[in-house]
């Protein structure tokens, strides 16, 4: 493609970009496109792509327009003439018979704006990249207001801002003509969508499509195992995840991330193993169907996981999870790899065995908003490996017992 095509690519790329965004919809697989663009323009042109400059307005109009064309002088200079003698006038008058009128040349005006006042505003693209780097930014450490948000950690000062995390991360807020919708096809919704305890959703309305089509998809969730057992905040993503099971009839897969915890928490592989079982009974007690339900440990589905762990892990590079996820230099290796782990099992592909072979089916996640950010990263890196996106419904935080400030965790002893 040439270089003329290919900023002409560039254009239109950032201008559909800047149409997701204000439809508040997924843009990540377009920033990836490009920068691809970028990248092959920079392969047949020698240089960096850079917007085109806005044209400089011509000398003459912007220093005045006190002087035509013609050399005549204008109306409107003309007209400030006249006002700054009477100016002159009065103040003469007015001042004692001894002092003379003060000469003082006026200071020019600190707030008078540039001649090309366009030269400030950044082109579309660069206005785009912007903004994606702040939604990351935010993502991980927060706005300006003291909000922290990160698979690990909640802080907010007097209560999260839920409206401000919807922008912030690019998900849909879940509607009331979509809890009608439901409620249209289940009989009655859950108290907790009735009551706005789930409160956005990345393309939720394409799995009711899926379910008013007479197409089956299926569920997935999880557990950390960082304790003995489950505490209030953990019930409500598997109690409602149990009655989408029961409304809609489908398969549901739950990961246990041993691993995880092996590698971000001070516990042996024994502890975490340990919990993980003690864990799982209390995940059987919230009343899954167990003929459609699948159960694992990743230390021990490792083996059959990882074929589809290396697609994923080849699509992501470690300067993407580390923007991601915040990882540094002092980060074990494990960490950096664990994303891929949690991302797998959105994938059908991941389970051969308990959905007897088919690809087919599309996934759905029920979860905090606190865990969009590993499934940002595999939305995006869906379709370069010829999967489907998972959706996912996004719940509130459920306060500790400290206060609204952060989530309850069962990590946390006091």
């Amino acid at each position: 493609m040439p270089g003329q095509a290919l900023e002409a690519a560039i254009v239109a790329k950032g201008n559909e970009i800047r149409q997701l965004k204000g439809e508040k919809k997924d843009f990540q697989t377009q920033l990836g496109e490009l920068k691809k663009l970028k990248d092959e323009f920079k392969t047949a042109t020698g240089q960096e792509y850079k917007a085109p400059a806005a044209a400089p307005k011509p000398a003459k109009a912007a220093a005045t327009d006190a002087v035509k064309a013609d050399g005549e002088k204008s109306k409107s200079q003309l007209k400030k003439e006249k006002k700054l003698a009477e100016k002159a006038a009065a103040s003469a008058s007015a001042a004692p018979k001894d002092k003379p009128a003060s000469k003082k040349p006026a200071k020019p005006s600190a707030t008078a704006k540039p001649v090309d006042a366009t030269s400030a505003i950044p082109s579309g693209a660069n206005l785009v990249m912007r903004q994606a780097k702040y939604a990351h930014h935010t993502s991980l450490h927060g706005a300006s207001s003291g909000q922290t948000v990160t698979p690990w950690e909640v802080e907010a000062e007097g209560g999260v801002d839920y409206e401000k995390l919807i922008d912030t991360f690019g998900c849909s807020t879940l509607t009331e003509d979509l809890v009608a919708r439901v409620e249209r096809l289940t009989g009655v919704p859950h108290r907790y969508l009735r009551r706005g305890y789930f409160f956005a959703h990345r393309e939720f309305n394409e799995i009711l499509d899926l379910y008013e089509n007479g197409q089956k998809f299926y569920l997935y969730t999880g557990r950390g195992p960082s304790s003995g057992s489950l505490h209030l905040g953990h019930l409500i993503p598997f109690t409602f995840t149990a009655w989408l099971q029961k409304v809609f009839d489908v398969p549901l897969v739950i990961q246990l991330t041993d691993d995880e915890k092996f590698l971000f928490k001070d516990q042996t592989l024994e502890e975490s193993e340990v919990m993980a079982w003690e864990n799982s009974k209390d995940i059987i007690a919230c009343g899954f169907d167990p003929a459609k339900t699948f159960i694992f440990r990743n230390a021990d589905y490792i083996g059959t996981m990882y074929p589809e762990i290396l697609k994923i892990q080849k699509c992501v590079t470690y300067n993407q999870v580390r923007g991601i996820f915040g990882f540094s230099g002092s980060d074990n290796i494990g960490k950096s790899a664990s994303p891929a782990v949690q991302a797998c099992p959105s994938f059908p592909q991941t389970f051969p065995v308990p959905f007897s072979g088919r690809t087919d089916l599309r996934c759905l996640i029920p979860c905090a908003i606190d865990q969009d950010p590993y499934f940002r990263m595999t939305r995006d890196v869906a379709p370069r490996i010829g999967y489907q996106k998972p959706t996912l419904i996004f719940s509130k935080f459920f306060p500790a017992l400290q206060g609204a400030s952060t989530k309850m965790s069962g990590s946390n002893a006091s």
